[in-house]
Order: structure tokens, then C-alpha cells, then sequence
């Protein structure tokens, strides 16, 4: 080659540098924007994250972000602590408090969530394909007990990504297998690894992701040293969002499937039980229609109680005409009251659906068990069950009467004989209610007042409120009087 050809060569490749460290530059802006965005909105999804530490450093060809979250678990009583011994002199008194304080201290307060991402800026983040940016990316786990000491990080989460010029954006992520001591030992975490993938645009937040893990067990035990154990199997989890404006209440379709749950225990009086569950299958659809959700889960499975065989079950739940915007406001409001006192009650998570309970009625709201099966010893029973309001206003939560002359409710049973048979020949509870020999006679008496219809060896009943009417198998035996 000539002199002035190699010349002429050198000068492109300066050029093409120039212009490839420019792009780097501009892309690498770009990214910044585009990165800390994606963080706040992340952020504003999920308040009952706190903001411990946050940087983010832009260099020539890359940057490195850390991200530091903060998640406060429910602060426990020190009543929940303490021994149930009804008399004790004062010096084991004190020790037992000393010994409730030590536990309470010992406590996970809080988990805390470290983000690290090394990104490299396009049109080459490190691989000949172009894209806008690759992002290596690791969570790292601590807990924090009441003290204010915190555990060695656990690496919990590992992911490659790539963003493309256009949003899109492609991650594969991992997460590796291991074992964690929690409380003194006193409950034990073996997870067995995960793995997983997604894809999806990060301004429209459609996306389609699966992810696999082998399982993973917990054993713990409780205040009287009774064991506990829950094991899960093989699990997949599979599916899709739609594009939205909000992943709170993103349309979609998830699939999970579970190989088997196994949960042993002792009782009060320390006998065993256990419930083991097989070939678990669920799937959740959510449709977005004028700002109306319906979520439709389906589950289905099988597996023992004890001695009791489970042939099969399956469960279809049905929420219809959730106004979407009041859902996502009390799902806000709940994420914000996490760990607060008192969070650890059903109640207190359900104050503020309570609270917006007016901002769904006039959307006529609905909520069904289309359908449960459960076969057990080869005898299946079927359930139905709705509760719907239809017309109802605000005004009416202080009028009950009012209330129910707008409501809609029905209960369909069918069930075999040989199941209260069965019960009460194992000696459960029922059978202190009802005696044996009573059994039959309770249901005679049942059918000729028409709260049951007898069909061969199986009991029926179909129970419908609409209007203020209630019939039961088809007879009306209450009516609401007109409101005026």
C-alpha cells in the first residue's frame, strides 16, 4: 500500500473514532437520562421503598450506578415475646424480660436492597451487535435486626441487559443457589437458584418474561420450639403485560406452574399434620376495557391432607368492573403503610379499599367463584358463590337496608352425603355440634323446610338474593320491604 493510501486509511479511522467517541458521548447522555427516568418512575411505583444512597457516575465509555433501598418489616410487640407463664418470682421474671428483649432485638427490622450496575454506552456496548446501552447488574440482600446491625450482603440476583435505541430492552437474569440463617437459627432459608428472561419496552411497559427455579424450602421453628417446615418444588413462572400506564394494574395473561408445595407441622396439642399439594397450575388474565379491570384466576391441582386424599381440585375466581385508577390508588395506599405498626393485621391492609369503597360502586363491581371442585376419596363436591352491586351509590354505605336492595348474591352446593359421614366418623369438631345419629335426621328435616334437595346420595342447594328478595332453591323466604 502507498504512503498516501495509508495516509488516507488513517485519516478515516481517526475519522470513524472521532465520530464513534462522539456518538459514545451523545448515547451515553442519552442513557443517563434514560436510566435515572426508568429509576424514578420504578421509585414511584413502589413507595414503600426508601431511598438510602443513590449515585450515578457518567464516564467516557460507560457509567456505574448504585442504588440502595430500604425495606421496613412490621415492628413486633414484646408481648409476642414473652413467656405464658401465669406466676414466676421476680428473678425469673427479669430474665425472661431480658431474654424478650435480647429476641427483640435480634429481630429483622428491615431488608436492605443494594443495586450495582456497570452499564457501557453504545452503538458497541461491548459486543458487535449495536444497541444503546449493556447493563451488568447485581442485587446484593442484608437484613437489619433491632439493633441497627446489619448481616453480611447475600448476592440474590445477577442480570445482563440490553437497551436498544428505541426502548426496547432484553434481560436475562439469574439468581444463584443457597442457604440462609435467619433469627439464631431459628428459621432456615435453602434455595436451590433461578433463572429467567424478559423482554419488553420500557415506555409502553408491555413485556413478556419467564422464569424457572428448582425450589426452595423453609424450616423454622416457633416461641415453643414446634418445627415447621414448607417445601416447594420445581416452579415456572410465564407471561405477559400489555402496554399500560401503570404496572399496578397492567392487562395481561401470567402462568405459573408448580411441581408440588408440601407444608408439615404439629397442632397445639403437637400431633402432625401435613398438607402436601401437586402439580399446581395457575393463570391469571386481566383485560383492561374504559379504565375497568377483570381478573380471571383459574388454579387447579392435587395432592393429600393428612390421610385424606385430594383427587383433584380447581378453582376459577372472577373480579369483575375494578375501576382501575381507585384499585391502583388503595394498592399506593397499602404499598405506603408497609411496614408501619399494625401492617402485620388483615384489617388494617384492608382500611383503605374500605375507605374507597364509594369510587368503585358506580362501576356496578362483582365478585364470583365461578366454580370449585374437589374431589376427595374419589367424591367430587362443586361450589359457586357471587357478590355483586349493581346501582349502588356512595350515599348508601350508611344505609344498610339500601344498600342490600341494590345488592345481587347467590350460593350453589352440591356435595356427596359420604363427605359429613366421613367428618364425623374421624371425630372433628363437627361432631361435637352433631351427633351421628342426628345427621340423618337433620337432613330429612332439611329437605321438608326446602334448604336442601336430596339427589341419590348427594345434597344440593342453590341460595339466591336479588333485589331485596331471597330464594332459596327456588322459593322466596325473606323479602326486603320497599324503601320509600
Amino acid at each position: 500500500m502507498s504512503k498516501k493510501s495509508l495516509t488516507i486509511a488513517a485519516a478515516v479511522a481517526a475519522a470513524l473514532a472521532v465520530v464513534g467517541l462522539g456518538a459514545t458521548v451523545h448515547i451515553g447522555k442519552v442513557t443517563d437520562q434514560r436510566y435515572n427516568a426508568q429509576v424514578d418512575r420504578i421509585l414511584a411505583e413502589l413507595p414503600f421503598l426508601k431511598v438510602e444512597k443513590r449515585n450515578y457516575h457518567r464516564g467516557l465509555l460507560g457509567a456505574d450506578a448504585q442504588l440502595v433501598l430500604r425495606f421496613e418489616l412490621p415492628a413486633l410487640d414484646l408481648a409476642d415475646l414473652e413467656d405464658d407463664e401465669d406466676e414466676a418470682d421476680d428473678d425469673s421474671a427479669d430474665a425472661s424480660d431480658d431474654a424478650a428483649m435480647a429476641r427483640l432485638a435480634a429481630q429483622p427490622r428491615a431488608l436492605i436492597l443494594s443495586f450495582d450496575d456497570v452499564i457501557n454506552h453504545g452503538p458497541f456496548p461491548g459486543r458487535l451487535l449495536p444497541a444503546a446501552a449493556r447493563l451488568d447488574s447485581t442485587l446484593k440482600v442484608a437484613v437489619e435486626n433491632g439493633e441497627g446491625k446489619r448481616s453480611e450482603p447475600l448476592t440474590v440476583l445477577t442480570a445482563d441487559s440490553v437497551l436498544s435505541f428505541g426502548d426496547d430492552y432484553h434481560s436475562r437474569y439469574a439468581s444463584p443457589a443457597g442457604q440462609w440463617v435467619i433469627d439464631q437459627g431459628q428459621a432456615n432459608i435453602t434455595w436451590a437458584g433461578m433463572t429467567g428472561e424478559a423482554r419488553g419496552n420500557l415506555t409502553s411497559l408491555a413485556s413478556r418474561y419467564s422464569m424457572q427455579s428448582p425450589g426452595f424450602s423453609i424450616r423454622a421453628l416457633d416461641h415453643e420450639a414446634r418445627p415447621s417446615e414448607v417445601v416447594i418444588g420445581a416452579l415456572k413462572t410465564e407471561g405477559h403485560n400489555d402496554a399500560s400506564k401503570s404496572l399496578l394494574t397492567a392487562p395481561g395473561r401470567m402462568t405459573m406452574t408448580l411441581a408440588s408445595l408440601r407444608f408439615a407441622a404439629r397442632d397445639a396439642g403437637g400431633a402432625p399434620m401435613a398438607l402436601v399439594l401437586d402439580d399446581l397450575v395457575t393463570q391469571v388474565d386481566t383485560t383492561l376495557t374504559a379504565d375497568l379491570l377483570d381478573i380471571r384466576t383459574t388454579s387447579r391441582g392435587k395432592g393429600r391432607y393428612n390421610a385424606m386424599k385430594i383427587d383433584g381440585f380447581e378453582m376459577v375466581e372472577h373480579w369483575r368492573r375494578l375501576h382501575a385508577p381507585s384499585l391502583e390508588a388503595v394498592i399506593r395506599q397499602i404499598y405506603a403503610s408497609f411496614g408501619q405498626p399494625g401492617t402485620d393485621d388483615p384489617a388494617v391492609l384492608l382500611e383503605p379499599f374500605i375507605a374507597s369503597l364509594e369510587n368503585f360502586l358506580p362501576h356496578d363491581p362483582e365478585y364470583a367463584v365461578e366454580k370449585l371442585d374437589l374431589t376427595l376419596d374419589g367424591r367430587k363436591a362443586s361450589f359457586a358463590w357471587r357478590f355483586g352491586l349493581k346501582g349502588a351509590s356512595a350515599d348508601l354505605l350508611e344505609n344498610p337496608m339500601a344498600l342490600a336492595a341494590v345488592a345481587s348474591a347467590g350460593l350453589e352446593a352440591r356435595l356427596p352425603r359420604q363427605w359429613l359421614d366421613g367428618l364425623l366418623a374421624q371425630g372433628d369438631s363437627l361432631s361435637t355440634v352433631v351427633e351421628v345419629d342426628r345427621l340423618g335426621n337433620l337432613i330429612a328435616e332439611g329437605e321438608q323446610m326446602g334448604f336442601i334437595v336430596v339427589d341419590g346420595d348427594e345434597l344440593a342447594t342453590t341460595v339466591k338474593f336479588d333485589q331485596g328478595s331471597l330464594d332459596v332453591n327456588g322459593r322466596t323466604v325473606f323479602r326486603l320491604p320497599v324503601l320509600r
